[in-house]
């Protein structure tokens, strides 16, 4: 299973430009093995369409509802530990968006065999 970080699963359900050739190709290569959605991605989405930062051509719930009936799509789920370990930062672990995608990572980590994300620069 591949798990598209929250702004891949976007562009890849939109077939938008901003998803590059490499990713959209690997995506297609392996979506036979699945393609999951932590369900963080979810709220995120939601709270980009609440602060004007993404606009859907549907309403959030419905976009959510046709996104995740593509065939192959898999919610992850928000366990109980992975909320609580989420509270447990590191000592001296600043609140950035590399931290988060650290984070992501350990809350995906036995759910999938490979994670696909577009990496941005701080």
């Amino acid at each position: 299973m591949i798990v598209l970080d929250t702004h891949i699963w976007v562009w890849w359900v939109h077939d938008d430009v901003n998803l590059p050739s490499a990713h959209k190709a690997y995506i297609q290569a392996h979506e036979t093995d699945g393609l999951g959605i932590s369900a963080i991605s979810c709220w995120e989405i939601a709270k980009l369409v609440e602060n004007n930062r993404l606009s859907l051509p549907v309403p959030i719930g419905e976009w959510l509802d046709q996104a995740l009936a593509y065939p192959g799509m898999r919610l992850l789920e928000l366990t109980p530990r992975i909320a609580v370990e989420s509270t447990q930062w590191k000592p001296g672990l600043s609140y950035t968006p590399r931290n988060w995608r650290w984070l992501g990572r350990r809350f995906k980590q036995g759910n999938c065999r490979r994670q696909l994300t577009h990496f941005i620069k701080e």
